[in-house]
């Protein structure tokens, strides 16, 4: 390089003038990556925090569906007759359960088997017999 040239670059960076401007846009750079850092760092906790809500809605809503079955079930046995559309709906809400369960083995479950069994076999029955309530309480329709 030119000894003329490299004087006037050094004459130049060494001027306060210049020397604060690129030192200014320097940190500038240095808290733009910061903020850009802690905004990651942000979206990472909110992430994380979602998927908490969405573990406990998960969970609220087998929970929700274990409470269902469990009634249908109470009143079957109460003598309480039931639609065909009532009994896919448990039988989805059963449906739902058991596949929370199992993907959440620390789930306190298997609260249902035993129910599950009892409306699912009468469930059998009534399809077999097409004895299931029809809307207006007139049976056989």
């Amino acid at each position: 390089m030119n000894p003329a040239i490299f004087t006037i670059i050094t004459a130049a960076l060494a001027s306060t003038g210049l020397w604060t401007f690129l030192q200014t846009v320097w940190e500038k750079k240095i808290k733009k990556d910061g903020a850009l850092e802690e905004l990651a760092s942000d979206m990472r906790e909110i992430r994380k925090d979602l998927t908490i809500m969405s573990d406990k809605f998960d969970e609220r809503n087998a929970v929700t569906a274990r409470v269902r079955i469990l009634r249908f079930s109470d009143e079957m046995q109460e003598g309480k007759l039931h639609t065909k559309d009532s009994f896919d709906q448990v039988l989805a809400d059963i449906k739902e359960y058991d596949q929370y369960c199992k993907k959440n083995p620390d789930f306190k479950n298997h609260q249902t088997e035993l129910t599950t069994e009892y409306i699912q076999t009468n469930y059998l029955k009534r399809l077999d017999k097409h004895d299931f309530l029809v809307f207006g309480g007139d049976m056989n329709e």
